[in-house]
């Protein structure tokens, strides 16, 4: 909870930013379509061709060229309202294996290109709504095993995996090692992936593709509302661009139905905004950008409510962003995580000021002293923003005050939290204008390197580096849409058998969109099951070139490239690999060093070195010094790893001078309770080593610290 002495005086730091999303295998996220904000067509879907039988007659015409382009998607919702959906997928399947050109490269150029796309995102539909399956993966995805999670699959923006950050602690058990603080399915606070899965849609666990439901999902109850979503070629790809894994589509499908019999005549204006709050309400409401130990009254607003609020605020000239400008996942961080209505009708009413400003309403709110040496525990009553505004408070309610107005006046906003020299901060991202996002409250001089946010769609982390490579790809061009198309088009063939034909789609998905980080995946995931390590390693050696500007995601790859030399036995070129990320991050980025440092640690562990190990941690400690509470964490991990690896006597030695050095310099800098920080480090140091005298001194300093 880091205070500035003069907040404008202090710069601040900028923070890329967003779309949210989430990530799959080594960020392969599901941003395939996003920041597409199209209107959708007025027209709704009225079902099908005029005969779904005289379509499937045409697939099984081999001597003709197939059926229109446009009469793909409305086929395969023709069939799913029918129930045929296991049926339909095989006509498709059949058709688009013997569409295919004889040559893989000239698929693209290839006259059937369109109709294989279109019949592409038919199966998707297919496969999305759970009626049928493929060969291969899709088939073992029915038992809700999922596909892998580096290359996804079908569900969830068309196949960007589930992965994230699988703990907060280095793997002990020789895995690697995640991001700081991460939990299965989510990033860790530094940006770095491990291999966990995302929640599948019946409450299982997956590596990629949300797991089948034994039940249908397209019942009468929601054919009006998926015919509705996907009743356009346009909606169709906007649908499957905002998607994640974890939304539960059969819960959004009802919030839509619930909106089209509240406003039938309103929604067709307003697809993104529908499904935005169809994303956003498709769960049960979670804290999002609230403080953990702040209770706001009253009941968040229901999908209607908000949908009226929302809609009169984009009609009206109040609207920071105009509407038009805004993509469904960008609106998700506006309507999402829901407020009670009474405290958007508030900040409507009472906060001004223009996007390009809105960083000024961090520091409205006073910063409260009394709250800082009370431990930052709200002590003012009711958690309002008229109430924030009034008595004040510490970081977490400036940014959350901030960001909750910028929403209530249609600005996508984000609260950060993350660790900085003198502790624990929170500060504010917000949309300055479309395509250029700011920041308020992130001081420079605690090296705030990475800060996490809570996306509004999932519930899960997301750090601001992921969102700044989100926004890169969110650029709309056509260039992009057809790498999307591409991308899409192999996931199906992958799935269909014809590897090398995906192979081939899934490289000119990335020579048309470097930074189509799932199109990269999908292509090394290919070349690890052809058993081509060295083509696989050359791969990736590319993708960190393309991702050269984005530093935690290019890291990601590095780390990749080290596995795969080691796997093929040049263990020694993986060390050097590492070592030359650790020192061109340096004090720029110390968080990625630290990350690049742990992999060496993680690689000593693997070959059995556990001095060595031990000796790596004590120099990126002492690499830290400059560095503050950052340096926890750290210490953290090497007192499980010495003590894991009975080395303790040698760590109680080393910390002894280190961890007592760090407490004189930086004495009057922490937060009050954050004092006596690193001589409770210390004093475990001594209680693994079983040295009771050493305890017992350290209990005395602790609780002289405390007294001060």
């Amino acid at each position: 909870m880091a205070r500035p002495t003069d907040p404008e005086r202090l710069p601040t730091t900028p923070t890329p930013a967003l779309p949210l999303c989430c990530a799959g295998g080594a960020l392969a996220w599901a941003l395939l379509c996003l920041g597409l904000s199209v209107c959708a067509s007025d027209a709704r879907l009225k079902g099908s061709p005029d005969d779904p039988r005289a379509f499937e007659v045409r697939l099984r015409d081999r001597a003709g060229s197939g059926p229109p382009v446009a009469a793909f998607r409305p086929y395969a919702l023709a069939v799913l309202f029918e129930g045929r959906g296991q049926e339909a997928g095989q006509h498709l399947g059949a058709w688009l294996l013997q569409a295919l050109p004889a040559r893989p490269d000239g698929l693209v150029s290839s006259p059937q290109f369109e109709r294989l796309t279109a019949a592409a995102d038919a199966l998707t539909v297919l496969h999305l709504l759970q009626e049928t399956t493929l060969p291969g993966r899709l088939a073992s995805e029915r038992t809700g095993q999922g596909a892998s999670g580096a290359d996804g699959g079908y569900g969830g923006g068309v196949g960007g995996g589930a992965g994230g950050g699988a703990g907060g602690r280095l793997d002990r058990n020789g895995d690697g090692l995640p991001g700081v603080h991460g939990k299965p399915g989510q990033p860790g606070v530094g940006g770095i992936r491990g291999a966990g899965g995302a929640k599948g849609w019946d409450g299982g666990r997956s590596s990629g593709t949300p797991s089948a439901s034994r039940s249908r999902r397209v019942q009468p109850s929601t054919t009006e509302a998926f015919g509705w979503l996907l009743g356009s070629s346009e909606r169709l790809d906007l649908f499957l661009g905002t998607l994640r894994p974890e939304d539960n589509i059969v819960a959004a499908s009802h919030v839509v139905q619930e909106l089209m019999a509240h406003a039938p005549e309103a929604l067709d204006r307003w697809y993104n905004l529908v499904l935005a709050l169809a994303l956003v309400c498709d769960s049960a409401p979670h804290a999002g950008v609230q403080p953990g130990d702040r209770d706001v009254p009253g009941t968040p607003a229901e999908a209607a409510e908000l949908f009226d609020y929302f809609r009169d605020l984009y009609a009206s000239r109040d609207a920071g962003i105009a509407y038009d400008e805004l993509s469904p996942a960008e609106l998700a961080m506006v309507v999402g995580p829901a407020l009670p209505l009474t405290e958007l009708q508030w900040a409507r009413e009472n906060v001004r000021g223009s996007s390009g400003k809105w960083g000024r309403t961090f520091f409205a709110v006073p910063y409260d002293n009394g709250s800082l040496r009370a431990g930052c525990v709200w002590q003012h009553g009711p958690y309002t923003l008229e109430r924030i505004r009034r008595y004040g408070g510490v970081c977490v309610d400036q940014a959350y005050y901030a960001a909750c107005t910028a929403r209530a006046v249609g600005i996508p906003a984000v609260l950060f939290r993350g660790q900085g020299i003198r502790g624990q901060h929170a500060w504010i991202g917000y949309m300055k204008r479309p395509g250029e996002w700011g920041d308020a409250g992130r001081y420079v001089y605690d090296r705030y390197m990475s800060g996490t946010a809570i996306d509004p769609q999932t519930g899960l982390e997301c750090t601001d580096h992921d969102l700044e490579l989100g926004c890169a790809v969110a650029q709309r061009s056509e260039r992009r849409a057809a790498a999307r198309k591409c991308y899409r088009l192999a996931l199906v063939l992958r799935d269909l058998g014809r590897t090398e034909a995906a192979l081939c789609l899934a490289a000119e998905a990335t020579a048309r969109e470097p930074l189509l980080c799932p199109a990269w995946a999908l292509q090394a995931d290919l070349l690890e099951q052809a058993r081509r390590p060295a083509d696989r390693l050359a791969l990736l050696e590319r993708e960190a070139g393309a991702l050269r500007c984005f530093p935690d995601a290019a890291a990601a790859v590095q780390k990749r490239r080290a596995d795969a030399l080691v796997a093929l036995g040049r263990g020694d070129e993986a060390t050097a690999l590492l070592r030359r990320l650790e020192n061109r991050m340096g004090h720029e980025r110390d968080d990625l060093a630290r990350y690049a440092g742990f992999e060496q640690v993680g690689q000593m562990r693997r070959a059995g070195d556990m001095a060595g190990a031990r000796r790596k941690l004590e120099e990126i400690l002492g690499d830290n010094r400059d560095e503050g509470m950052k340096v926890v964490q750290i210490v953290e991990e090497y007192l499980a790893l010495t003590r894991e690896t009975d080395q303790t006597k040698e760590a109680a030695r080393f910390l002894d001078g280190y961890l007592t050095s760090m407490t004189r310099r930086y004495a009057d800098e922490l937060m009050p309770m954050d004092k006596g920080a690193f001589l409770k480090l210390l004093r475990q140091a001594y209680e693994n080593a079983h040295d009771s005298d050493g305890v017992r001194r350290l209990d005395k300093r602790i609780e002289a610290a405390g007294e001060h």
